[in-house]
């Protein structure tokens, strides 16, 4: 009897190794990839000149250097004060406006006035205006701008109604970083088979008018890493880039301390899809060890690559 066990128990400890290995060989993992560009905005608040003794224009928001998305609305607003000034009183206390709003360069932009389109500012507050809607002191430009692609200024002309001694303030923001574009994810996913790391990469397309551009990786992270997830069950996944097709000489993006590339070469600088063909490469690799110790199941990320101008 002794020996009977003796003999039976390697054959339940192999039969446990083989269900836990088939187990596992039905871990799929999947990373799902997203592409965003990115449009940088920067206000040049004055341009010659941007207040006349009674009027200073303030660019309030939002922030130069903020980024936003193609196809995104964003609402601009600016202040505009009336300034008392003794020295030229006698030329009057208020001055009447209509706001003008255009943009130049690029393509699928729209704008709209949303308050006010003519108003008027004054000081002191006892003084009154006539015909336009009166603000006391200051009032605030608000403009809704819809961000279309390439490179655009948007110009707010403030046009003072009442002819000589005033200054029609003019005021511009750029908005660019749309010449840049990423196109050919897809989403790369496999089954583990129970052993050895887990890997996969795609060759994108990216576009940029000179060949360069920024990169931004963002997704879910766990301890500094990026990571699959099925619940509370998390693989730690190594994503890279390259700015070449395939994965030879990829640079590692790392979540934690370098998530972002500046000043990447070897973008296509004449077609936005690269003329059917690819330029760069993104891929990941999940190594042996930590597939090892999760549970088997569907573990999935999804993560989103922004390019812009560097």
């Amino acid at each position: 009897m002794v020996l009977a066990e003796k003999d039976f128990a390697p054959d339940i400890q192999s039969g446990y190794r083989f269900v836990k290995m088939l187990l596992l060989s039905f871990l799929v993992l999947l990373l799902v990839f997203g592409a965003e560009t990115a449009f940088a905005v920067d206000w040049t608040p004055c341009e010659g000149p941007c207040s006349d003794p009674y009027t200073q224009v303030y660019a309030t928001s939002p922030a130069s250097g903020s980024s936003h998305p193609p196809g995104t609305t964003v609402r601009f607003t600016t202040n505009v004060e009336r300034i008392y000034n003794a020295t030229y009183q006698l030329l009057g206390h208020y001055i009447p406006f209509t706001t003008q709003v255009s943009t130049s360069g690029g393509s699928g932009w729209s704008t709209t006035i949303i308050s006010p389109a003519s108003y008027c500012i004054y000081y002191p507050p006892s003084t009154s205006c006539t015909s336009y809607p009166p603000y006391a002191e200051n009032v605030d430009i608000v403009i809704d701008v819809t961000i279309g692609t390439g490179t655009t200024r948007v110009t707010v002309k403030l046009n003072n109604t009442i002819g000589s001694g005033y200054i029609s303030p003019v005021f511009y923001f750029d908005v660019t970083g749309g010449g840049v574009r990423v196109t050919g994810l897809t989403d790369m996913s496999g089954t583990w088979s129970g052993s050895g790391d887990a890997a996969n990469n795609d060759d994108v397309c990216i576009y940029s008018p000179d060949g360069s551009y920024d990169l931004l990786a963002e997704g879910p992270t766990y301890s500094g890493d990026y990571v699959l997830e099925n619940g509370a069950d998390k693989i730690p996944v190594t994503v890279y880039w390259n700015n070449t097709t395939g994965t030879s000489g990829r640079s590692t993006l790392d979540s934690a301390n370098n998530p972002s590339l500046s000043g990447v070469t070897g973008g296509h600088t004449s077609n936005e899809t690269c003329s059917g063909g690819s330029t760069a490469n993104i891929s990941w690799k999940a190594l042996e060890s930590d597939l090892l110790g999760v549970p088997p199941g569907e573990y999935t990320a999804t993560i989103s690559t922004t390019v812009s101008t560097p």
